[in-house]
């Protein structure tokens, strides 16, 4: 298989885990850097063999790709760069494999692990920028990666009453928290709108579908909803993992309720709670139903609180980390 690009940028290879079982959000992340990159590499994507719910996503950045399993017959007609991994399972191995092949490797870590084998790892909490045996640590809130549509967000109005709560908890909700948060709106006898997004391989999706229609409150469920900023702009409170979407909901300054559902979120959850951008939780505590409910009788009954939150929010993220994140690598690129 041979890959040819019409230009002579050079190319930089992305592999992220991109099945459906690791939900959306190391994808998500992966594209919006490439999306920032594309504008000085051509750019490739090597995807997971049951990935194909991203093709229309690829296509329609112009990204070529090809699965796992292709990957060792592809030929590239030209040079590479370098290859970027964002991946669930950060095995040494898998990073011994990537960078022997392609020698320049940039990673990111959810956990604050270091890595021997990264040229550059991009660690949103970690202590300090800097340079240890030619591994560079880009550290901080500034290199957060999101899409270039949330920069420079409209300011967030907050409403006396909440009319309008959105429901995200990615593209699978392994956890079926959608279900625990309409069964709390139904319970504080919530009578406004309820906005609910899910992946098409959602496990529980049938089930909701048919719940929502025994609720008291009006709901829309919504399935592969890519585009979230206008329901965000819609809502006055928002319900969601602690993933890419939690720092979509901090740079927009909405009033957010946050549930931790897997253990590459717990810093992130850490630095939003430091700041009180938003309640959060952890799935595994103990009364969590009771908790939630309590948290959302909090904002749901008080503007000023929701009012604070949103101001708490506010130039935590600028959502300029792929500029700054791509101008590291073209410097340390040079500078070898």
């Amino acid at each position: 298989m041979e890959i040819k690009f019409n230009n002579r940028k050079k190319i930089f290879l992305f592999r992220a885990s991109s099945s459906p079982i690791y939900g959306a959000g190391h994808m998500v992340r992966s594209i919006c850097l490439a999306d920032e990159m594309s504008k000085y590499f051509n750019i490739f994507f090597i995807i997971d063999n049951d990935a194909e719910i991203w093709i229309k996503r690829l296509r329609k950045k112009n990204f070529k790709y090809c699965f796992l399993k292709e990957e060792k017959k592809v030929n590239f007609l030209g040079k590479i760069n370098g290859i970027f991994l964002d991946l669930k399972n950060q095995k040494s191995s898998s990073f011994k494999k990537w960078k022997k092949k392609y020698n320049f490797l940039v990673t990111i870590s959810d956990h604050g692990y270091s890595n021997e084998y990264a040229n550059i790892i991009i660690n949103y909490y970690s202590k300090k920028n800097k340079i240890t045996n030619k591994n560079l640590l880009l550290y901080g809130p500034k290199y957060q990666i999101l899409a270039k549509k949330y920069r420079k967000p409209s300011e967030f109005k907050i409403r006396k009453e909440v009319k309008r709560v959105l429901i995200s908890f990615g593209m699978i909700d392994s956890m079926n928290k959608t279900q625990d948060i309409l069964d709390i709106l139904e319970m504080n006898k919530f009578s406004g709108v309820v906005d609910i997004v899910l992946g098409s391989n959602a496990k529980n999706i049938e089930k909701i579908n048919k719940n929502i229609k025994k609720y008291n409150f009006k709901s829309f469920l919504m399935i592969e909803k890519n585009n979230l900023i206008s329901l965000y702009k819609k809502s006055d409170i928002v319900f969601g993992a602690a993933g890419v979407s939690m720092l979509e909901r901090v740079i927009l300054n909405i009033p957010s309720i946050v549930v931790v559902t897997n253990n590459d979120q717990f810093r992130a959850a850490k630095w939003v709670a430091s700041f009180n951008g938003g309640f959060v939780h952890n799935h595994k505590e103990k009364n969590h139903k009771n908790k939630l409910s309590n948290s959302f009788k909090k904002l749901y009954f008080s503007s000023k609180e929701r009012s604070i939150m949103s101001k708490s929010c506010k130039n935590k993220i600028d959502g300029l980390g792929t500029i700054r994140i791509t101008r590291e690598i073209k410097n340390y690129i040079r500078s070898i």
